[in-house]
């Protein structure tokens, strides 16, 4: 609750990163707005391997192993997150289980808008990623010198 109104704290959006996990389960129950944010590339692409990936491009046309790199890794993560996530969604969210395919492709499947925080002068957006997906720049919070903590 606010601290002045005593009004309770609702959520109009969310705003998270990839590896927070609970985000897309949070959102669609809240049935409110999903915004990724990241500084670091985590979604498909053909012109560069997913960050988390030490995939050797020798075995296979290189544009192939890095689309196939976030699958790989998306897939490695719900395994290892499918018993903790589906048992959040059932127990404290009260949302059906999912299935590893829909829940290792979900920010991909709904299109949920991205920004990665960079500047798009060092790293493109690559040509594959949807009008959903936007390099916007790096993020700087500009306080000046005349900031003071709040009493």
């Amino acid at each position: 609750n606010d601290d002045e109104t005593n009004a309770p704290f609702i959520a109009e959006a969310i705003i998270a990163n990839p590896p927070s996990f609970g985000h897309i389960h949070c959102a669609e129950k809240l049935q409110i707005p999903l915004h990724i944010m990241f500084t670091m590339p985590w979604s498909p692409t053909i012109a560069f391997p997913h960050p988390l990936s030490n995939i050797e491009s020798s075995i296979g046309p290189k544009h192939k192993i890095n689309l196939y790199s976030y699958d790989v890794i998306e897939m490695l993560t719900w395994t290892g997150l499918r018993d903790i996530m589906n048992d959040f969604r059932k127990k404290t969210l009260g949302l059906r289980e999912l299935h590893i395919r829909q829940a290792a492709n979900a920010l991909i499947d709904e299109c949920v808008p991205h920004t990665y925080c960079w500047s798009p002068s060092l790293v493109a957006k690559p040509n594959d990623w949807g009008s959903h997906i936007d390099v916007s720049g790096f993020l700087f919070l500009n306080l000046g010198t005349a900031y003071t903590n709040p009493p």
